[in-house]
């Protein structure tokens, strides 16, 4: 099933923005949603995730609205690595059920490292709520997303 094309701004999702979650859509112009397998896990934390902080400012020149990071962890994890690395420039999406990452095929069993089904390393460039752009694994990362953009 192919991503791009799919219109996901019906999709209530929830995010921590401001220090507050709610369940929102994301639907007006250019945004970045990369998922990462969880919450401190070692490359999404020390390669994945570094990117995206580092790159926030190039990402704004492009115009683009948010950065978000989703993983398939519940919101008291995805606070917690959030705080841990001072991600207050970033939206975190809390795919506590994974819900999302399913529904658009984007899920990675991860059973025989011990964790689990958990989402796809990947980014997804968004245009007024359609996904526009999906890269995976090391394409995902923050300097060949910018490019795109």
């Amino acid at each position: 099933m192919s991503q791009v094309g799919k219109n996901i701004a019906q999709e209530k999702l929830t995010i921590l923005e401001n220090n507050e979650w709610n369940d929102t859509n994301i639907s007006n112009g250019t945004v970045v949603i990369f998922a990462i397998p969880g919450a401190f896990t070692p490359v999404c934390s020390s390669k994945h995730l570094p990117g995206f902080i580092e790159n926030y400012k190039d990402f704004l020149e492009k115009d683009v609205k948010g950065i978000y990071c989703l993983s398939v962890n519940d919101k008291f994890v995805m606070e917690a690595w959030g705080k841990n690395y001072d991600l207050s420039n970033l939206k975190l999406i809390a795919d506590g059920t994974g819900s999302f990452t399913s529904k658009y095929s984007l899920e990675d069993d991860l059973s025989e490292i011990g964790l689990g089904i958990r989402s796809k390393r990947y980014a997804m460039i968004i245009r007024d709520g359609v996904a526009e752009q999906i890269l995976f694994d090391d394409e995902s990362f923050a300097e060949n997303v910018i490019k795109l953009i």
